[in-house]
């Protein structure tokens, strides 16, 4: 190679700017945190079919448990302090029995829903399990132990109805964001009006069901129902609408609350699980 041939090739490397070679040599970027991700695999950081597979929720490397825990003692301390504002939407309520308040609360339960992008099902149920006991404890179990004890029954359940569905079924990443956005939308809000239909379909199944093993349908019906109450013989078409249609309007408020949310749990997860 001539003088003059090595010469030119120096001045095309330099006319290179340095932003030209780290796009060749990056030529894709993280989508949160604006550097190049390969994962041990050696795959580019994009959406895994593995992130939506139950038995990642149980093979957890001991950092990964230490993050689980240590989140599910941040989103129990939330639970007192969402609890305590709770208090003061239980002003609305419905009451079908002594220990049985249908109340219009639903901070709760999107707090349970938002922790399972960072928790998993599996942690988000411990909260689900402890958040109606915790609300009991700040308002003096008020409400009996029958409603909270139907609370976390329905948590339970709701928090695998979203599991399955949100993330399962429709395949939404706790962790990575989907980049074409007519699919991101459609997997975000699709999945919505399932999840308020379902939940709102458990929960009144489980109020009814509460207010059958309620003390007061065994007991002798020798004395008047206090309040206008109703008991579950009195239980007919036009209450269960009304508890249908009391159920629908709060879980819509709080899976509103969840898709606003929720997809802000992913750039914080995305970050921790760079391996």
């Amino acid at each position: 190679m001539t003088t003059k041939d090595k010469n030119k090739r120096l001045n095309k490397i330099e006319d290179i700017s340095e932003e030209e070679v780290n796009k060749q040599i990056q030529p894709e970027k993280d989508q949160y945190v604006g550097d190049h991700h390969i994962t041990k695999s050696g795959d580019h950081d994009h959406v895994n079919e593995n992130e939506f597979k139950l038995h990642i929720e149980f093979r957890l490397s001991r950092s990964q448990l230490i993050f689980k825990i240590v989140l599910t003692g941040i989103f129990i301390a939330l639970c007192f302090a969402v609890s305590a504002i709770d208090m003061a939407l239980e002003a609305i309520r419905l009451p079908l029995d002594d220990q049985l308040w249908l109340t219009f609360k639903f901070l709760d339960i999107a707090l349970i829903t938002i922790s399972i992008a960072m928790l998993g099902p599996i942690f988000a149920s411990v909260i689900s399990i402890l958040a109606p006991w915790i609300h009991g404890i700040v308002h003096g179990f008020e409400h009996g132990v029958i409603t909270p004890s139907v609370e976390m029954l329905s948590g339970i359940l709701i928090v695998w109805l979203v599991w399955l569905v949100f993330y399962y079924f429709f395949k939404n990443s706790p962790i990575h964001q989907e980049q074409n956005k007519r699919k991101k939308y459609f997997k975000r809000f699709v999945p919505l009006p399932i999840l308020i239909t379902a939940s709102t379909l458990i929960t009144t199944a489980l109020f009814v069901f509460a207010l059958w093993v309620s003390p007061d349908h065994h007991h002798e019906h020798t004395h008047e129902h206090s309040a206008g109450e109703p008991e579950f013989d009195d239980i007919n078409v036009k209450i269960l609408f009304l508890v249908f249609c009391w159920n629908f309007l709060k879980y819509t408020l709080a899976f509103g609350v969840f898709s606003i949310i929720e997809w802000k749990m992913r750039p914080i997860n995305h970050i921790y699980y760079k391996k």
